[in-house]
């Protein structure tokens, strides 16, 4: 018997105006968006399974002003938890 491996997951984008959705790949296909250019942060949400043992990951990616990033994110919250 093989291991299914699945992977989804969505990039999370901070701005001045809060987190904004990015790309993702979800069951539901592939959705690319564009990167704002005003971004301070980007996260990524990933969810990967071997059949038995799902796991959700978030990783930072890209933190362009740690200090502006940690304000953004007392006021906005953490990077959200969906895919």
């Amino acid at each position: 018997m093989s291991i299914v491996e699945t992977s989804q997951w969505t990039e999370w984008h901070l701005t001045p105006a809060g987190w904004v959705r990015g790309s993702s790949v979800t069951e539901f296909g592939r959705q690319s968006r564009s990167v704002p250019g005003d971004r301070v942060k980007t996260c990524v949400l990933q969810m990967s399974s071997a059949q038995d043992e799902p796991a959700v990951r978030l990783h930072d990616k890209v933190t362009f002003d740690p200090h502006r990033a940690r304000e953004l994110e007392d006021q906005f919250g953490p990077c959200p938890r969906e895919l």
